[in-house]
């Protein structure tokens, strides 16, 4: 009897805690690394308008994130921008996306590194601001 009411016990648990996790929105933070002075732009046909963060930012955060892609502009203090695209399809396994900016040990790059869930590595790789467009980014991990 007492082994019978702890296993209900531990599946209420269970399923309360499967509705939470299934219910938390998915989030992409967007982390500037030793780049002062840079802007970031973030834009999707899931936003109501184009997400700005200014230069003091330092984590930009975009929440909820819903299927679709989203292009990040990384504007920087000489007047480049580097343009990325991001698809977010995770059907709701990845809850939080970091994005890592920062310069480059090479001249002239600049270097991504992106996670899911403060642990899993998805991507790292570096461009130049001269090899990205508006419509031709640097694509990321599309998870």
């Amino acid at each position: 009897m007492k082994l019978s009411i702890f296993a209900a016990l531990g599946a209420l648990v269970i399923v309360i805690g499967a509705l939470f996790w299934r219910h938390t929105s998915s989030s992409l933070h967007i982390h500037l690394q030793a780049i002062s002075g840079a802007s970031v732009t973030v834009e999707s046909a899931n936003l109501a308008e184009r997400l700005q963060f200014s230069p003091s930012t330092s984590e930009s955060l975009i929440s909820p994130l819903a299927h679709g892609v989203y292009r990040i502009g990384l504007h920087l203090p000489d007047g480049r921008t580097i343009w990325t695209a991001y698809l977010h399809h995770d059907a709701g396994v990845r809850r939080r996306t970091d994005l890592f900016i920062s310069f480059s040990t090479r001249p002239g790059y600049v270097r991504f590194h992106q996670t899911a869930n403060d642990s899993e590595e998805l991507f790292s790789g570096e461009t130049r601001p001269e090899d990205t467009t508006e419509e031709k980014p640097f694509h990321l991990n599309w998870i």
